[in-house]
């Protein structure tokens, strides 16, 4: 390993070899070990640093997304509300519905009598007068 001279004053010099002996190594262990630990110190800055931004951009992303969350919720409320609305239009076509088929059965029964009874009229007017008192005293057969 090769040398290398740094010149200190003194006081700085006895600090160092004190601060060497409290950690019980050599004033050139200590230095090396001290260096080694500043070249950690920047390492763990920098990725720090780097964790900053991408926490940064991740808190950005976050309120994106919950700008993005609000906006899909309120749509998701109006197309709720939509559905409803048509849910229930739905249900009243049905009812409609069902009153239309039933004044059409209605209607289907009443066409129905009247015929018969335009009939009966059309059989009581072309029969002769014997028939006429047979169904007067007997009834009238259909």
């Amino acid at each position: 390993m090769p040398n290398v001279s740094v010149r200190i004053d003194d006081e700085r010099r006895e600090e160092l070899d004190e601060l060497a002996d409290n950690a019980r190594l050599s004033r050139a262990e200590y230095i090396r070990d001290a260096l080694r630990v500043r070249e950690e110190y920047y390492e763990i800055r920098e990725k720090y640093n780097e964790l900053q931004d991408e926490h940064e951009l991740l808190r950005s992303n976050n309120e994106e997304l919950q700008d993005e969350y609000a906006e899909l919720h309120e749509e998701y409320d109006e197309l709720q509300s939509e559905y409803e609305e048509v849910k229930q239009e739905l249900e009243r076509v049905h009812r409609e519905k069902r009153q239309i088929l039933e004044q059409r059965e209605e209607n289907t029964e009443l066409v129905k009598y009247v015929e018969e009874e335009r009939s009966l009229t059309r059989q009581k007017a072309e029969a002769g007068i014997a028939t006429r008192a047979k169904w007067w005293l007997f009834g009238m057969e259909r």
